[in-house]
């Protein structure tokens, strides 16, 4: 029987949601509770890695199970039980033999936060980028625009990553306004590492004119030292995952 659980977390307390050798991780606290919730050691497939701090309001993970009687609707309540208090998992179902939390996923939706006002906001510090030089997020919403559809974005991927093929789809890249939150949200079929800090990054500088070239000739000159700054990750969420 193969599972799909999906999960919220504050990635706060968590180098990533991989395992780690010296470091605990969203991953580990998730596969003990399995573990126990089925008295035997289950490997289970995450939807994708974070980066130490990425919080998630949606992260699907799957495994098999070898115990057909198991209630499924009971899981979640189980799982909450045992796992920390910033981890969280939402809902259970049984998915066919051949889903895989990863390799199934069509599109990816992210969420950036950014907390923009001259004072700090003490409930948003380890969950909102302080950014107190002032934003419009009408003319963020017009840069972002200009991100989108088919691209080799290797200029919005960190150095250092071992991808060969950098050309994503970005189905859509936007900015809204909420007080003084600034959220941006982007889809694509896929990212490059640090992809969407990058070009949160990008965008600002834009904006600010620290950047003057226009995100065509970024995106074609497919350097990393031609995009902006990389935002910090305690402002990302994984907030959606297609299948």
């Amino acid at each position: 029987m193969n599972i799909l659980v999906t999960i919220m977390f504050d990635g706060t307390g968590y180098h990533g949601w991989q395992f780690q050798k010296n470091s605990s991780s969203v991953q580990e606290e998730v596969s003990k509770a399995i573990d126990t919730v089925f008295n035997t050691h289950i490997d289970i497939h995450g939807c994708s890695r974070t980066d130490a701090g990425v919080h998630a309001n949606k992260f699907c993970f799957n495994f098999i199970s070898d115990n057909p009687s198991f209630d499924i609707t009971r899981l979640p309540r189980a799982l909450n039980s045992l796992m920390p208090y910033d981890i969280s998992a939402i809902s259970a179902e049984q998915v066919p033999d051949d889903f895989h939390a990863r390799y199934s996923c069509k599109a990816k939706e992210y969420e950036y936060l950014i907390w923009n006002d001259f004072y700090r906001n003490p409930f948003y510090i380890t969950k909102a980028f302080f950014y107190p030089k002032k934003l419009d997020a009408v003319s963020l919403n017009s840069i972002c625009n200009k991100f989108t559809g088919t691209n080799d974005y290797a200029s919005f991927m960190s150095d250092g990553s071992d991808i060969i093929d950098t050309v994503r789809t970005v189905h859509y890249f936007t900015a809204e306004q909420e007080g003084s939150l600034i959220k941006f949200k982007i889809c694509a079929n896929g990212f490059l590492y640090n992809m969407v800090r990058i070009l949160v990054g990008t965008v600002c500088d834009i904006y600010h004119q620290r950047i003057t070239a226009t995100p065509e000739q970024i995106i074609n000159e497919k350097c990393r030292k031609k995009a902006g700054f990389t935002a910090p990750a305690h402002g990302l969420y994984l907030n959606k995952i297609i299948y």
